[in-house]
């Protein structure tokens, strides 16, 4: 297996950036509102879920035969099944044998199509942060709005601008910043339109990226994004960037370094790590090899996003490589580091960069979850990682935000009632009896029914 160089690394920025030009025309949703017409229930009486097992992920621990209330959107009680009171009209969710976690949140999406948000609800995931570019990137913040004001149904969104890049920019939809001066202009731009990140990429230089993080932090708008190249990595764990959003930047990055001194500068920077193990593998897979691509859009799960997504797939620049062992070299080093980190108490947030080629909205975060526990997580950990890390860090980076990541009362209702125990096996959130979100029930049948209704609108 080839080692990782320096060099290699900037040679492969793409392996490391796992993005390409998207055609501008998903900017809107098709308009299959067919699940929204049938509302999922939000009983005015409230929804108990009885006798479950919670697994409330502040510990390794499970708690069994436990009611929780949710009224309002919110968790009114949590306690022993015979003590919390449960009003005579209020829908009853039976929860025997089942165990409930919290709403999963995907820390690293692209958001292609608005009709996506259906794909995230029923894979349970609650929560989305979207890192700009492509598809809805310009209608997201009105899509955002819809969603919190209960207008639509989908994930809470977070957000960033569009891709902050130099000149050259890495694609031509990047947003172009060759001066400190148009970086002060657009950092105040995106403060005042109400994104909640401003996102860096990987050509700014070193004195527009030290402007960037000086204009944040004036304006208090957080910054994340990958490890620009000219920058490197010591610069970003010095400067305040609050997250580095692919293990695979840090593996490139630095190296040469030992994963475990790196984890440890890391935490010492208080910088979060989002983890899109997934997405490496992908690209490792399909470097060189046409056949896995076509493979990939063969699967039952391509079904549920739009033709105009698949047609973008089908142009994955990974397949035009050569298959030359580089890929599954970087799969390797990002699996390792992402051990070292989960052991140097780096804040480590699941993420899959969902949307990407072959990368299923919702879907992309159960098989993250999948491959943290088997880059050495353990279930509790990787859970964690989907859950009450991103309820931290959220809390901790956007104001004002107040995260669920547990199930305690006052909490938001964002659950996810599963028929086996994820701490004995990560492979039980594939099975999901169903998905609250924002005190709205929806039941298995009505998962269900949402990808069949996807499946039918990407058929016609």
């Amino acid at each position: 297996m080839r080692p990782l160089t320096a060099r290699a690394g900037a040679a492969i920025l793409l392996a490391a950036c796992f993005h390409s030009l998207a055609p501008a025309a998903r900017a809107q949703s098709r308009g299959t509102s067919a699940p929204l017409s049938s509302a999922p229930i939000q009983s005015p009486t409230g929804v108990a879920i009885t006798d479950v097992t919670l697994v409330p992920l502040d510990d390794e621990r499970l708690v069994p035969h436990q009611t929780v209330l949710v009224q309002d959107g919110v968790i009114a009680g949590v306690g022993p099944a015979d003590s919390v009171p449960v009003p005579p009209k209020a829908t009853r969710v039976n929860g025997a044998g089942r165990f409930l976690i919290p709403g999963l949140a995907d820390m690293h999406v692209h958001l292609f199509d608005s009709d996506d948000m259906l794909l995230y609800l029923a894979h349970g995931v609650t929560t989305i942060r979207n890192l700009g570019g492509y598809g809805a990137a310009d209608s997201i913040l009105e899509i955002r709005r819809q969603v919190a004001a209960g207008e639509r149904l989908g994930p809470t969104i977070f957000t960033s601008g569009n891709w902050l890049d130099g000149d050259p920019p890495y694609r031509s939809i990047n947003t172009v910043l060759r001066t400190p001066a148009d970086a002060r202009a657009e950092v105040r731009r995106e403060k005042r339109l109400g994104y909640d990140f401003v996102k860096v990429y990987v050509n700014l230089s070193p004195d527009v990226y030290a402007e960037i993080l000086r204009t944040a932090k004036a304006e208090r708008i957080p910054v994340t994004g990958h490890v620009p190249g000219p920058v490197g990595v010591d610069a970003v764990l010095a400067g305040g960037q609050v997250a580095v959003d692919h293990v695979a930047n840090l593996a490139l990055g630095a190296a040469q370094e030992p994963p475990a001194a790196l984890a440890k500068r890391v935490h010492g920077a208080g910088v979060a790590v989002t983890t899109t193990l997934v997405m490496v593998r992908i690209a490792a897979a399909m470097r060189g090899a046409p056949e896995r691509l076509d493979s990939m859009l063969a699967q039952p799960e391509a079904r549920w996003v739009s033709k105009e997504t698949r047609e973008f797939w089908r142009r994955s620049p990974f397949v035009r490589l050569p298959r030359d062992g580089w890929g599954d070299a970087l799969y390797s080093a990002a699996s390792e580091l992402t051990r070292a980190l989960e052991a140097g108490h780096v804040q480590l947030m699941a993420g899959t960069d969902a949307g990407l080629w072959g990368n299923v909205p919702g879907a992309s975060l159960i098989a993250e979850l999948e491959l943290l526990v088997s880059a050495g997580l353990t279930p509790y950990q990787a859970l964690r990682a989907a859950t009450v890390e991103p309820a931290r860090f959220l809390e901790r980076t956007v104001p004002g935000s107040r995260q669920p990541g547990a199930i305690a009362v006052g909490n938001r209702a964002d659950l996810v009632l599963l028929d086996a125990d994820p701490l004995r096996d990560i492979h039980a959130v594939e099975h999901r009896a169903g998905v609250m979100v924002r005190g709205r029930w929806l039941g298995a049948e009505r998962l269900h029914g949402m990808l069949d209704s996807l499946t039918a609108a990407q058929a016609r």
